[in-house]
């Protein structure tokens, strides 16, 4: 029995001083590849912007993965991710190779309908359920403007929007307007 249990310590010991080695390397490996995807995306930051699509029509896997490759085929685009579930496709992309207008054209080309654009605003000075209210009044009478949630506890708006009729830079005046000020745009489109 000693010697069965010399052996399996030496073994496990040995295992674990080649574990803490490759754990090390792995360690350095990892920070090299971040370091490398730092510098890409330090690059391409200048003219990437974000969008997200409201699509109608995503109803399974098959219909994500259809619609991805579509973005994905598209110069000057990277498809974060399209989901079926949200009814979602978030994507970035060039704005020197492709416009927010392609990418919506893509939408229809693939058999799928566009909802409109989306927009999540960060809205600084409500406290109450008054003040989401009054956020709300204000965008629902701005032509274009199909859906709105507006939330103080966690002092955002999204806005749902049909390009051809208003533009987030309206919808951000809109709020401004009430009184409560938006602290930093992230447009997103949303396809219905």
């Amino acid at each position: 029995m000693r010697i069965l249990f010399t052996i399996v310590a030496a073994f496990g010991l040995t295992l674990g001083l080649t574990s803490a080695k490759e754990t090390t390397k792995t360690t350095e490996t990892a920070k090299t590849t971040e370091t490398a995807k730092t510098a890409e995306c330090a690059k391409t930051a200048c003219s990437a912007d974000k969008v997200t699509f409201a699509v109608d029509g995503l109803t399974c896997g098959g219909c994500e993965n259809k619609l991805s490759k579509a973005f994905a085929s598209t110069e000057g685009v990277t498809v974060e991710k399209v989901c079926s579930k949200s009814g979602k496709a978030c994507l970035k992309y060039d704005s020197e190779k492709v416009s927010k207008e392609d990418l919506m054209a893509v939408v229809a080309k693939s058999g799928f309908k566009l909802k409109g654009e989306q927009v999540t605003l960060p809205v600084n000075g409500m406290t109450c359920g008054g003040c989401s209210s009054k956020v709300s009044k204000a965008l629902a009478s701005l032509d274009g403007v199909s859906d709105s949630s507006v939330c103080h506890k966690s002092n955002k708006a999204v806005v749902t929007f049909d390009p051809s009729k208003t533009c987030a830079t309206s919808v951000t005046k809109a709020i401004n307007n009430t009184g409560f000020k938006v602290a930093k745009a992230e447009p997103v489109a949303v396809a219905k």
